[in-house]
C-alpha cells in the first residue's frame, strides 16, 4: 500500500504544472481508449475487405465480446466488491478526471487487456498495439489521480485471464457457433 500510495503521489506530481502535460494524461486517460477501439474496428474492416469472408471477422468479435465481459459485469462486480476509493479520495492530489466509481481494478486496463490479449494469437500487431495502449492508460490514470498501480496492475492481469479463457473459448465453441449462425444466416 506504501508503494501504491507513493507512486501515485510522484507521478501525479506533474500533473497540475502544465497545461500541456495535463492535457496528454487527460487524452490518455479518458480519450484514447476510444481511438484504440477505433483502430480495432478499422483493422477488422481491413480484415473482411482483403479476404472478402465474415469468417475474418470472427476473432475480433470474440474480443469485443472478451473485452465487454471484462469491463461489464467483472470489473463492476469486483469495484463493488472490493469498494476500495479512489487515490484523489485519500490522498491530496491534482484530479484530472472525475471518476466516481471505485478504484480496484481499472475498467479501462482491463477491457483493453482483454481485448488485446484475445486478438493477440490472431493478428499480433493489433494485439500488441491495443496491449501497450492499455498501460499508457492506466498510467495516465494513475497520473490523473484516479487509480492507484494496483489497480492497473490488477486489471492488466484479470484482463489477460479473461482474454486467455475467451481465446480457448472462441477456438473451441465460439467459432464453430458463428460458422453455424453464418451459414443460418446465408
Amino acid at each position: 500500500m506504501q508503494f501504491d500510495s507513493n507512486f501515485v503521489l510522484w507521478i501525479n506530481s506533474f500533473a497540475g504544472k502544465n497545461n500541456f502535460v495535463d492535457g496528454i494524461i487527460i487524452f490518455l486517460g479518458e480519450y484514447f481508449i476510444f481511438f484504440v477501439l477505433l483502430g480495432v474496428f478499422i483493422t477488422a474492416y481491413m480484415f473482411y475487405c482483403r479476404q472478402k469472408q465474415l469468417t475474418s471477422l470472427f476473432p475480433f468479435i470474440s474480443a469485443g465480446l472478451s473485452a465487454l465481459l471484462a469491463y461489464f459485469p467483472i470489473a463492476f462486480i469486483i469495484k463493488n466488491v472490493t469498494a476500495r476509493p479512489r487515490p484523489f479520495v485519500v490522498l491530496s492530489l491534482h484530479q484530472l478526471i472525475q471518476d466516481n466509481s471505485f478504484a480496484f481494478p481499472s475498467g479501462h486496463t482491463i477491457f483493453l487487456f482483454a481485448l488485446g490479449t484475445m486478438i493477440f494469437p490472431y493478428h499480433k500487431k493489433i494485439g500488441i498495439f491495443t496491449i501497450i495502449s492499455g498501460f499508457l492508460v492506466g498510467l495516465a490514470r494513475v497520473a490523473a489521480g484516479v487509480h492507484y498501480p494496483s489497480d492497473i496492475l490488477g486489471g492488466a492481469v484479470i484482463g489477460v485471464v479473461i482474454g486467455v479463457c475467451m481465446y480457448s473459448l472462441h477456438t473451441n465453441v465460439l467459432a464453430k457457433s458463428y460458422a453455424r449462425l453464418l451459414a443460418i444466416i446465408k
